[in-house]
């Protein structure tokens, strides 16, 4: 069986609209000591699933019997880079990226391999993916804990395709670092990166906007600014990123937004935002509307949720109702908290 030509996969990636590809072996790999600790120390904000998956994130084998090479790419998406959050974040804007992506790379995979010797994977299987894309040579971790490319940013997706067919090397790895640069980290809203590349999600409003589990600590719910689902500040601040609106219009703009009590869930079930119960959706807009204290709307819209029937949105409604009004009270009147702002920073140039 010939070699497949290291052109042919970049030709292919990049005609589906990728803009990094490269490759690795499936062999095996001991998951590093610093990811144990990490778990150990709680920053993974209890989310166990992390720790039962954590014995097949190093053996692509799990995935695939027989597999021996994997190729991993990186497909863009747009993030905003005002100084006011977006109510979604730029990611989910559009069709759900893990349906995008894995009809990309099964038709990718169609191309290269005969059926049955090759499996799409997209952010939703036990795959060290950012692990896979640094050995394969398409990005380095950055401060933030994203996977950089360089010339284009953490504004990344990242899709494997896992192969029993060995694979040419398309590149080594990076070798590449945020040298000084701090940015992401000094951005962050609730100071959840801890300078060192390590995430804490219980402090992490990407976190908790996306998975809200439980009621999440008042320095957290205070720093909201607004936001709904997801938190982009990292990637926005940082000097890798290129300016690059969202291709596709918001699943909530502000005219759902607050409607969405009276919504079903169908009007963003094809947006990512789709894995999320009405029920966390509610409790992200309870919180989000501590920025929107202004708007003779909101206390209305609050003493709605703090009735609704679920126990997790009436508690994230209470909470607003207390934010605000301590926010009231330190202000004399009932101002809106200003965003912070998002520093500016310079902007890689290139293809």
């Amino acid at each position: 069986m010939s070699e497949i030509a290291p052109k042919s996969i970049r030709d292919l990636f990049f005609a589906h609209g990728f803009v990094a590809v490269g490759t690795t072996s499936a062999d095996p790999w001991e998951v590093p000591q610093r990811v144990r600790r990490w778990l150990d120390q709680g920053y993974h904000g209890g989310r166990e699933y992390l720790r039962r998956h954590l014995p097949l994130k190093g053996n692509p084998a799990s995935l695939l019997e027989g597999a021996q090479g994997i190729l991993v790419g990186a497909y863009p998406y747009g993030v905003a880079t005002t100084t006011a959050p977006p109510l979604v974040a730029g990611y989910a804007h559009g069709p759900d990226y893990h349906l995008l992506l894995r009809e990309k790379l099964t038709s990718i995979g169609a191309s290269l391999f005969a059926q049955g010797t090759y499996r799409a994977v997209v952010d939703s299987a036990p795959l060290a993916e950012r692990h896979v894309a640094v050995q394969a040579g398409v990005g380095f971790i950055g401060l933030s804990g994203n996977l950089i490319v360089p010339g284009v940013g953490p504004n990344v997706f990242l899709g494997s395709l896992i192969t029993t067919r060995p694979l040419p090397v398309l590149q080594p790895p990076l070798e590449a670092t945020c040298g000084e640069c701090r940015r992401c980290v000094e951005a962050c809203p609730t100071g959840a990166l801890l300078g060192d590349g390590t995430l804490d999600a219980r402090l992490c409003l990407s976190a908790y906007t996306t998975d809200l589990r439980a009621l999440p600590p008042r320095e957290v719910a205070q720093n909201y600014q607004g936001r709904l689902f997801g938190c982009e500040t990292c990637v926005a601040v940082c000097p890798h990123t290129r300016d690059r609106d969202p291709l596709y219009p918001s699943p909530v703009g502000e005219q759902l937004y607050w409607q969405l009590p009276q919504l079903p869930k169908r009007v963003w079930s094809n947006s990512v935002m789709g894995g999320q119960s009405k029920k966390r959706v509610l409790a992200n807009l309870a919180l989000s509307l501590v920025a929107r204290g202004g708007d003779p709307r909101t206390p209305k819209l609050l003493e709605q949720l703090a009735r609704a029937p679920e126990p997790l949105v009436r508690e994230s409604a209470r909470l607003a109702q207390e934010l605000l009004a301590r926010t009231r009270t330190s202000q004399g009147g009932g101002r809106e908290i200003e965003f912070s702002p998002i520093p500016s920073s310079p902007r890689p140039t290139g293809p």
